[in-house]
């Protein structure tokens, strides 16, 4: 394991206003989006794909998916580990996971990941600290959901829904490219909560310090704010923020910004909720302005109390590109390289004059540092880069000395990354005698 290379590695070091932290740690892991390769649906009917003579089979997306795809699905279980290995081996005890841990955040995923990140949090005392991203959830209340293109035994693409999608409702019968079950339902707030507590979503005896911008509940009734439709004001619903201010360490805050905005429309008498993931901050400032409003106190807070403030999102807080936005907008327009993604320059300066001093943040799975001025305070906005993508990579931040220094760790080596490879060319054999056209 080794840095990024000095051209795009992203190093730095900020004083932080607060009590000195030895030579603390937390690794920030986002956009993970895991997919469980051995999650079971054998009791729905669906058996995956046999890897070798008397392997546990597989439930995998095909490498077509893969291909279309703005990331892997499947490889992310090894590059995982190989991630979490990596921050065991240097004694990090401290780990984030800024949003879209999951892949649409679909039951099986979630309990497969909560199996992972208990046992390593069982061998090596490691705490995990989780904050959702638009893919977990994709909408704020369970919804039916499934995939298409997962591989079938003779390298066929199979559709897997829950019980409750348009496809399993009319196409079931007789159809034996289509499993219902219900583990592959796109959960909300409440089913991921109930599955990823464990993980800073909830309060833990070992905190010294737990709360929300609703105060101490716990339970999601509590934590939650009004919605209104967009084209009927008068149409409105409570929907979860799971954010928290957390204390694990002595002297240490970690604050869990859950920047999700998904904004309803009123269609056909019902509230249909939209996707967050081009909303982020911009929306954050309309739809929940009470979170500014929490953060500022929060900064003034840790001050006062000498501690240690380090915030994490899913979203950016700042500028991605490498200071090169303009120069996108005048070649590309506007909206061109997800730049609907990027918080406006207004909304940039409001997130700085919260006092905040360092943010880490995800979803654009690239690496990228931007600094953020406003007229009392300057803002480090770190974007960290994905496992899900080549090369997988994770940051580190060292607080010490009252100073924070952030590291990119890459992962060059991900054992097993080649263990799916003969499914693949099943898959391949399979297209080329049946569809050659999609090869």
């Amino acid at each position: 394991m080794k840095l990024f290379l000095p051209l795009i590695l992203c190093i730095f070091s900020t004083t932080l206003h607060a009590a000195p932290l030895s030579n603390t740690q937390i690794a920030f892991v986002p956009d993970i989006h895991f997919h469980d390769i051995y999650g079971d649906f054998s009791a729905e009917g669906f058996n995956g794909i046999e890897l070798n003579k008397g392997a546990k089979p597989v439930s995998i997306r095909s490498m077509q998916a893969q291909i279309h795809s703005t990331r892997l699905f499947n490889e992310n279980y090894f590059a995982l580990i190989a991630t979490l290995d990596d921050i065991a081996a240097k004694g990090v005890k401290l780990v984030a996971l800024p949003g879209d841990f999951t892949d649409d955040g679909q039951g099986v995923h979630l309990n497969g990941l909560k199996v992972i990140l208990a046992d390593y949090a069982k061998k090596y005392d490691m705490r995990f600290f989780a904050t959702p991203g638009n893919h977990d959830p994709v909408r704020p209340f369970k919804s039916a959901g499934g995939k298409s293109n997962f591989l079938g035994s003779d390298g066929q693409q199979v559709g897997i829904y829950s019980t409750d999608h348009p496809r399993c409702k009319e196409d079931a019968k007789d159809n034996d490219a289509l499993v219902c079950s219900d583990k592959i339902a796109h959960a909300g707030y409440q089913e991921i909560v109930d599955i990823m507590a464990p993980f800073g979503l909830q309060p833990d005896n070992r905190d010294l310090l737990w709360e929300t911008p609703f105060g101490k509940q716990a339970l999601l009734t509590d934590r939650s704010y009004t919605q209104c439709s967009q084209n009927d004001q008068s149409r409105c619903k409570q929907v979860p923020d799971t954010s928290y201010l957390v204390e694990p360490v002595a002297g240490l805050w970690l604050l869990a910004i859950d920047a999700n905005v998904y904004i309803p429309k009123l269609e056909n008498g019902h509230l249909i909720f939209q996707g967050s993931g081009n909303a982020g901050y911009n929306k954050v400032l309309t739809e929940k302005p009470y979170l500014l409003k929490w953060i500022t106190q929060v900064v003034q807070r840790a001050k006062a109390q000498g501690k240690t403030l380090v915030a994490f999102s899913h979203f950016p807080m700042g500028e991605f590109y490498d200071g090169q936005t303009q120069s996108i907008k005048s070649l590309f327009g506007d909206t061109a390289f997800q730049l609907a993604r990027e918080p406006s320059r207004d909304t940039r300066k409001l997130l700085a004059e919260t006092g905040l001093k360092l943010h880490i943040g995800g979803h654009m799975h690239m690496n990228d540092t931007s600094v953020i001025e406003s007229e009392h305070n300057t803002l480090f906005n770190i974007q960290a880069p994905s496992i899900a993508a080549y090369r997988p990579a994770y940051k580190l931040v060292t607080l010490n000395k009252q100073l924070a220094k952030v590291d990119t760790i890459t992962i060059d080596n991900v054992a097993q990354f080649d263990q799916l490879f003969s499914a693949y060319q099943k898959e391949y054999d399979y297209l080329n005698k049946n569809a050659p056209e999609q090869l």
